[in-house]
């Protein structure tokens, strides 16, 4: 969990993403889910598997929320 939050904290695009990501209700989260299972089979690069490991991560359990509660990331203020 520290280093997806240490990338969050760092990268703005990730933090979108998980500011989305903490929106989604949970239907929404497994339907999300799902396609990121279909999109990444076959894919075998270096950087597939993390990204692939990144959303599997925070669209697990409450990890969204930990992950944004460690950062400090507000859910309902965009950043600009």
């Amino acid at each position: 969990m520290n280093d997806i939050s240490v990338a969050c904290k760092e990268d703005k695009r990730l933090r979108d993403i998980l500011r989305r990501i903490l929106t989604m209700s949970e239907e929404e989260k497994r339907a999300f889910r799902k396609k990121m299972t279909i999109y990444f089979i076959g894919k075998d690069g270096e950087d597939d598997g993390t990204v692939k490991s990144f959303f599997q991560f925070v669209l697990e359990e409450d990890n969204a929320v930990k992950i944004a509660e460690n950062i400090g990331l507000s859910q309902t203020k965009p950043e600009e």
